[in-house]
């Protein structure tokens, strides 16, 4: 849970409940600027290996059109030297283009995660962290089709 904003009576700090444990999930995820389609994953930590899977994933649900081209930051997941085979291997198909380093701004997947927080944890209580997954699932398959608010959202100016 996130605070965020919320209307209270003048002087007095709102008291909100939150949850127990600091348990947190991993997710890895892209976005379709032009489509406002999104492909999201939950993973036990990401690794190149899990990195190389969602990759084959995202090729699974976006190939078939043309190349993919996909912008990311530089994370060590992103980067590591066992997937080089396998980015040679798919070349033709999918292409990883990196940011400068502290540049999240001109990532699209960073303004679908704030676009998250904000619709999915900020000023909500989940009484168990089981009903806080089943939220995320139900956000992310929502915008896994065509979304015009996800389109607007990444449009970049």
């Amino acid at each position: 849970m996130t605070i965020y904003r919320m209307w209270a009576k003048k002087g007095h700090q709102p008291v909100l409940l939150a949850p127990p444990s600091r348990k947190g999930v991993h997710l890895a995820g892209v976005v379709e600027p032009a489509t406002g389609r999104v492909l999201v994953e939950f993973v036990q930590r990401l690794k190149a290996v899990d990195f190389q899977q969602f990759l084959l994933r995202v090729l699974g649900v976006f190939g078939g059109k043309g190349k993919i081209w996909i912008v990311l930051d530089n994370a060590p997941a992103h980067k590591a030297k066992c997937l080089q085979p396998f980015l040679d291997s798919i070349n033709s198909q999918l292409e990883l283009i990196f940011l400068p380093p502290y540049a999240p701004d001109l990532n699209v997947i960073e303004r679908f995660w704030r676009f998250t927080r904000k619709e999915c944890t900020h000023d909500t209580y989940y009484s168990t962290f089981m009903g806080f997954i089943k939220a995320l699932e139900t956000h992310f398959t929502k915008y896994a089709q065509p979304s015009p608010e996800i389109r607007s959202l990444c449009a970049i100016s």
